[in-house]
């Protein structure tokens, strides 16, 4: 099963992946991302010197799920993309094929049950004055 990371003192599962770690699996194995950014996908921050675009990402937030008896047995996590690029278009290009690879799935993806994708927002993250690139943040909604 999954990897829950946020929650409790040690905030995982017994076995299997972090939803995190599956997605990007599923993003590296999507050809319209890989040919926009190849394998620059980074948790939280890109090494020093990473070619552009690059994608970063965080869990925001992981919550169990409760119905009327209690647990339902499902997890809700909110996962932010930060899409980096020299052009803001460039920075869309990479939100929108994020978009294609994950809004609305459901099924099996990376060998792990997922009940559904939802992109939650799209937003302009702004201007990075450090790494002086455009910013395009698109954040989803996965049940498992």
């Amino acid at each position: 099963r999954w990897t829950r990371i946020g929650s409790g003192t040690s905030g995982k599962r017994e076995h299997g992946m972090a939803v995190e770690q599956v997605l990007e699996k599923e993003l590296l194995a999507n050809a319209g991302v890989a040919t926009l950014v190849g394998t620059r996908i980074h948790p939280q921050v890109a090494p020093q010197g990473t070619a552009q675009p690059y994608v970063t990402y965080e869990m925001v937030s992981s919550n169990p799920q409760h119905d009327h008896s209690g647990a339902a047995g499902l997890w809700a996590v909110r996962l932010s993309y930060l899409c980096h690029a020299q052009t803001y278009a460039g920075a869309k290009a990479v939100a929108a094929a994020i978009r294609s690879a994950l809004d609305g799935r459901r099924g099996t993806i990376q060998g792990e049950a997922v009940k559904g994708i939802l992109e939650s927002e799209e937003a302009n993250a702004g201007w990075d004055e450090v790494t002086r690139l455009h910013v395009i943040a698109i954040d989803f909604l996965v049940w498992f």
